[in-house]
């Protein structure tokens, strides 16, 4: 994955993403959190199944959140659930096997 990509979600949350330099089945999901909340992100591979992130206290500011286990060679769907309000998901392209 060469490029960021970026969605403005239904809960007004701009989620930006980024592949591992290394390590490219490992992508690192970043926003910017407006109060404190609860929630998690969501990130699907397979179409309809859907995996999370612990669910934690989302604090003011910027937040992070690193996701494992993604598969080579598949799109991803990543979108994030606050206090149950799920956002638009963003495509995280094709997690690319390194040295392709």
């Amino acid at each position: 994955i060469g490029t960021d990509d970026t969605a403005t979600s239904g809960t007004d949350t701009l989620l930006e993403w980024a592949a591992h330099d290394e390590i490219e089945s490992l992508i690192t999901v970043t926003w910017s959190q407006v109060g404190t909340t609860t929630g998690y992100v969501e990130y699907s591979f397979d179409k309809g199944e859907w995996h999370q992130s612990p669910e934690r206290t989302l604090t003011e500011g910027d937040e992070t959140q690193l996701l494992l286990g993604i598969p080579y060679e598949t799109d991803v769907e990543i979108r994030l659930v606050q206090n149950g309000e799920t956002s638009d998901s963003i495509t995280a392209g094709e997690v690319v096997t390194p040295g392709l």
